[in-house]
């Protein structure tokens, strides 16, 4: 659906007022539905303008097919320099353009399905092949012991502990 086709008949957009609790800044997202073709499946599409696409049944499969998509482009680009880089600065460059995708709103992930757990795996699993240069059917595990990465069900995990563990500490709600 292009912006063009908003006025299209069977076609509902509206804005969504989403208040910064710390700034006191309003922020926008769009809910769009198209009665037309609705299913159970594919109701809506939210965007909560932080980078996270929520879908209407709440499975983030859009999320983490966004996410998966982005971070096999930034490693592809990677891969084509990767003959002139150190180990360090690989390891900096996946840091830098992967890994910190990979954990933005991680915790929003917790309790999603294996298989989309999998796919964010296998990203993972490719940036480490590119840091280490590993081929295709080398065991994996050994590699992110090597790299000191935890796997993506692992990091979700780590990552509300940590928010759990701050909101303990200080008695407020932290989502950073």
């Amino acid at each position: 659906m292009s912006l063009g086709s908003f006025g299209e008949v069977g076609d509902v957009s509206r804005e969504v007022a989403d208040v910064d609790h710390v700034t006191g800044k309003s922020r926008g997202c769009f809910v769009v539905s198209n009665h037309r073709n609705m299913s159970r499946s594919s109701s809506a599409v939210i965007d909560l303008g932080v980078g996270v696409n929520i879908d209407g049944q709440l499975t983030m499969a859009d999320h983490v097919s966004a996410l998966r998509r982005s971070c096999l482009f930034q490693l592809r680009q990677l891969r084509m320099v990767r003959s002139s880089l150190t180990l360090e600065a690989a390891n900096t460059l996946v840091h830098a353009f992967v890994s910190s995708r990979l954990d933005y709103c991680n915790s929003l992930l917790y309790g999603i399905s294996d298989g989309l757990l999998a796919k964010l795996q296998t990203v993972q699993n490719a940036a480490a092949r590119i840091v280490t240069g590993t081929r295709k059917f080398d065991h994996i595990t050994p590699v992110l012991h090597q790299l000191h990465w935890l796997p993506v069900r692992q990091r979700i995990t780590l990552k509300l502990a940590m928010i759990t563990l701050k909101c303990s500490w200080s008695g407020a709600v932290l989502l950073g």
